[in-house]
């Protein structure tokens, strides 16, 4: 699974993403990607496509970094 943030494709953490969509509510999804090095850094309001293998399972903007 795959998040691509800003047009840049990061690796998602086994077992760290998770979705919910409810009727009349916003969709939300939470996730942690691999950064081994510590120098990743995202900002509010970037685009985010989540990925698993070739279908998109969710889209959104980041609230949170």
């Amino acid at each position: 699974m795959r998040a691509i943030i800003g047009g840049t494709t990061y690796q998602i953490k086994t077992n760290t993403f998770s979705a919910e969509d409810e009727i009349e509510q916003r969709a939300t999804c939470s996730f942690s990607v691999v950064d081994k090095q510590n120098e990743y850094s995202f900002h509010k309001g970037q685009p985010v496509s989540i990925k698993d293998y070739d279908e998109e399972v969710f889209s959104g903007y980041l609230e949170t970094s």
